[in-house]
């Protein structure tokens, strides 16, 4: 699963779908088969390379250049991640969206 908040949901199938032994069972192996992508990266990657800071420093290195006014990201944690880089605002979309409505 490469999206956090959908991987955190499917694991929780075996409990918030137990309606019955087949609703059960069936929800349940779909929890012990969800792995989140950052649960694989450890067997993936040698621990000596700094993936995600690595990672979070290449985002900035090629956004930057564009001189963007603002970064608008769909994961949550990325805005997070990046703030730290950057004086830049980083925002996730739906802030920019309640921004635009007036909300």
């Amino acid at each position: 699963m490469n999206a956090s908040g959908c991987g955190v949901a499917l694991k929780h199938y075996g409990h918030a779908l137990d309606h019955g032994p087949d609703d059960a069972e069936k929800a349940q192996r779909i929890s012990s088969l969800t792995r989140d992508l950052s649960e694989l990266l450890p067997a993936l990657v040698p621990t000596q390379k700094p993936l995600l800071g690595s990672s979070g420093s290449r985002k900035l290195t090629d956004l930057l250049p564009v001189q963007p006014k603002v970064i608008v990201s769909a994961n949550i944690g990325c805005p997070q991640h990046l703030q730290t880089g950057t004086e830049l605002p980083a925002r996730h979309w739906v802030e920019v969206v309640d921004d635009g409505l007036g909300s």
